[in-house]
């Protein structure tokens, strides 16, 4: 029983770590912020949002090691080299595509240090790995917590609360994309999938 409560608690966690993270997302969140503190906002806001939510996160995942567990299955060696070195190209491909669409405005870096960042442009990628899907890094990242070479009841809570906040926070941005990027982005939409690289013709 404590095992199972142990599951429940990772994904409760999850969940509240994600509905934090999406109001500190949402665009009337960052409108109310804007509108206190005008001068400061563009250069302070991503950087402190991605700040946030690291150390948000830490707590959670600390949890896993924490709550009682059971272990589910361990992948057996040398297959568990495969699953891991799949792992490593995951977080390369995470790397890769951060740096195609600005690793520093992605972590809010460039904003930072940028002496208007009101006058910043964003620019809409669509190569790369963003010609096979709207939202690499997710999947990526989808990726890497599915083939963790040991589960267990707490990794799998984690790993379902994850995903599903990951699918959640994707549909939250395709609006913020759409608002700021327009009949462009409805058009890459149109062409691209948004998380699974699967193109079906028409």
């Amino acid at each position: 029983m404590e095992m199972q409560s142990g599951f429940w608690l990772m994904i409760a966690a999850v969940a509240v770590f994600g509905v934090a993270h999406s109001i500190m997302a949402s665009m009337w969140l960052k409108g109310i912020i804007a509108g206190c503190c005008k001068k400061n906002f563009e250069r302070f806001y991503r950087l402190l949002y991605n700040l946030v939510a690291t150390v948000t996160l830490l707590p959670v995942l600390g949890l896993v090691l924490y709550l009682p567990d059971k272990e589910l299955y361990r992948i057996p060696f040398p297959w568990a080299l495969l699953t891991m070195a799949i792992q490593g190209l995951c977080l390369w491909g995470m790397v890769v595509t951060m740096g195609r669409s600005g690793t520093g405005r992605f972590l809010g870096i460039d904003q930072f240090l940028a002496i208007d960042p009101s006058e910043q442009t964003e620019e809409l990628v669509v190569d790369g790995w963003y010609y096979w899907v709207r939202h690499p890094i997710y999947l990526f990242s989808l990726f890497f917590i599915w083939l963790m070479p040991m589960m267990s009841m707490n990794v799998l809570g984690l790993n379902i609360g994850l995903t599903i906040y990951l699918f959640i926070g994707t549909l939250l941005e395709e609006r913020k994309l759409e608002a700021a990027f327009g009949e462009t982005y409805v058009q890459y939409k149109q062409k691209t999938p948004m998380i699974l690289p699967i193109r079906f013709s028409k």
